[in-house]
């Protein structure tokens, strides 16, 4: 009986070939499979036993490294069984914490982030180009090029020489833009989609972007994403995805296609939103009739979020001390 197994899925394979593909423009090199003790120095790190521990057993899916094979970065491709293996989730935890009390930058994707294409690039290669664009601020501001105290956002670059027909690394800005054209039009309200941040318990940031159509339909983009140390901070990116993807639904529901979601179903997704995320913020507003109330408001410190009832369903009200 042969009882050798694959090293890699599918998933895992395509996420390597991007990164191999991106990396190699950098002159970088990607590893698979290292051990986490191989890519950071546990030793007199400060972490307590149980992740020490955990540490000098597990490994990464990828690491992506300088010329001379020091870490630079590393990626965790997570499937489906992450979401709801108890065990899977609580070894991610640990992995999380290490790589950020050791300083080793992460990002954890899934398919959405290797498969989908946003104007000719996967949203891993998006990532992959914002770290080295923010590796070369740091670098710059070190050499004296740039002025120690001068903001520079990766995503301020309006080209880039590695991608073709000089795309921008700011991947929303085209759709805020047209969001704001087709406003002008009357075809959608507000002419800034209101957008629900939030951090769920796995770390990652999630982020709704909300827009009406001219005749009363929700269209939303919706974005998640665990992040650090690629130069954005992890709310940026999923605030990125969450807005592309809106601006996809915008252009379907233009076309005709069914990309709306109906007002209950949009009630029982804000309302899951506001239940399971913390560190919520909204920015902009839904000034269209949804069907049903929506609102934040700060009173005293307090964040006080209500949903308006629906269809016999009662009205939901929630509030927490704030942290902002």
């Amino acid at each position: 009986m042969d009882r050798r197994k694959k090293l890699v899925n599918h998933s895992e394979e395509v996420t390597e070939r991007i990164l191999e593909s991106v990396a190699r423009y950098y002159g970088a090199r990607v590893f698979s499979k290292p051990r986490l003790a191989d890519a950071v120095d546990l030793s007199s790190s400060g972490l307590t036993d149980p992740l020490f521990n955990y540490g000098l057993k597990a490994h990464l899916d990828f690491v992506v490294t300088d010329e001379e094979a020091k870490a630079l970065f590393a990626v965790e491709f997570d499937g489906p069984y992450h979401l709801s293996d108890h065990s899977a989730r609580v070894r991610d935890r640990k992995k999380n914490s290490i790589c950020e009390q050791l300083g080793l930058p992460l990002a954890r994707v899934q398919d959405e982030h290797v498969f989908e294409e946003i104007r000719g690039q996967r949203y891993l290669e998006w990532l992959t180009d914002i770290f080295f664009a923010a590796k070369d601020i740091r670098e710059a501001r070190r050499d004296g090029i740039v002025p120690p105290m001068t903001v520079i956002d990766p995503m301020g670059f309006l080209t880039h020489s590695r991608l073709e027909g000089s795309r921008p690394l700011f991947l929303s800005g085209r759709d805020r833009t047209e969001f704001i054209e087709l406003a002008k039009d009357g075809l959608i309200s507000p002419p800034t989609p209101a957008i629900l941040r939030g951090t769920g318990n796995d770390g990652a940031s999630k982020c709704l972007a909300i827009t009406v159509s001219e005749d009363g339909k929700a269209l939303i983009g919706k974005g998640s994403l665990y992040l650090r140390g690629f130069g954005i901070s992890s709310s940026e990116a999923a605030e990125e995805i969450a807005l592309v993807n809106l601006a996809a639904n915008v252009r379907d529901y233009q076309t005709d296609e069914e990309s709306y979601i109906l007002p209950c179903e949009l009630r029982n997704l804000l309302v899951q939103f506001i239940k399971l995320c913390e560190e919520k913020s909204l920015s902009g507003s839904i000034t269209a009739d949804l069907g049903f109330e929506f609102s934040h408001r700060m009173r005293n410190g307090t964040a006080i979020w209500r949903v308006g009832s629906i269809r016999g369903q009662e009205e939901f009200v929630h509030r927490e001390d704030s942290k902002w």
